[in-house]
């Protein structure tokens, strides 16, 4: 086996590290984002603010763990239309928007 460029496997951390940063950043401005809509929409304050966070947390992790073990789909046939049909009974069907218009693929 090659060994790796040192220098390269450095530059490839650094582009990792900047990447993971940029990521939390995203995650968390949208955890904002809905604690920001919770409050303005159903009034949200600090007595549900707590389950509001963990609750997120864990569809989060769900939506996550889901497709991850779709990964052999590269489709995602089965967590794409899991999260349609769940998005469907809360929006709607005359308000929903399927997966690949909502992500743009």
């Amino acid at each position: 086996m090659a060994k790796k460029n040192p220098i390269l496997a450095a530059y490839e951390a650094k582009l990792e590290a900047m990447y993971r940063k940029k990521l939390d950043i995203t995650m968390q401005m949208c955890f904002d984002v809905a604690c920001i809509t919770a409050n303005d929409v159903f009034h949200m304050g600090p007595g549900r603010a707590a389950l509001f966070e963990r609750t997120y947390s864990n569809n989060y992790a769900n939506l996550c763990r889901l497709l991850m073990d779709d990964e052999d789909d590269p489709e995602l046939t089965y967590s794409t239309s899991d999260i349609d049909r769940r998005l469907r009974s809360i929006v709607g069907e005359e308000n929903f928007v399927p997966w690949d218009e909502r992500y743009g693929v």
